[in-house]
């Protein structure tokens, strides 16, 4: 298994980087202007009936895309909050993640109803946590003057 990844002063300024760009990402489209919704449209089908209606407006994108953009938040800003060292797990977590989201995109091809909004977006956070993580990681990595992709290097000298 990969040793952990020392979170050093470049790090720490790189994550912190990358939870404000997540965060921002995930916050846009809660009561977006047209212009947001063009810029999510290639990655959304952006459909009203699908999407969360949140403060009398319908978000840019639908509830498992919100989901998934919360999700990878919360895991940039725990990385970004761990003290010393971030860890790689190993890959089968991140396909144990992606298992909730692939079971409810799933659930209308074998005639079971789907989720209601509310359950969807919540079901999409563990994949969108897995990918946030393994962003967080790259970027930990990419930080470091010394980077390689082995993926046992230390972080950075600060």
């Amino acid at each position: 298994m990969p040793s952990p990844v020392v979170i050093r002063a470049r790090t720490r300024w790189a994550l912190l980087a990358t939870a404000a760009a997540t965060t921002v990402f995930a916050f846009l489209p809660v009561a977006p202007p047209w212009q947001v919704r063009l810029l999510y449209a290639p990655i959304c089908h952006q459909k009203a009936e699908r999407s969360l209606n949140l403060f009398g407006e319908v978000m840019a994108v639908c509830s498992r895309c919100s989901g998934l953009y919360f999700g990878a938040t919360l895991a940039v800003l725990l990385a970004l909050l761990m003290p010393r060292r971030l860890w790689w797990p190993h890959k089968t977590w991140f396909f144990a993640a992606l298992l909730p989201t692939a079971v409810d995109a799933m659930l209308p091809w074998v005639g079971l109803p789907q989720l209601s909004l509310v359950p969807r977006h919540f079901v999409a956070w563990p994949a969108g946590f897995a990918a946030g993580w393994f962003v967080a990681l790259g970027v930990a990595v990419l930080a470091s003057a010394d980077a390689s992709f082995d993926r046992s290097v230390e972080v950075g000298d600060g």
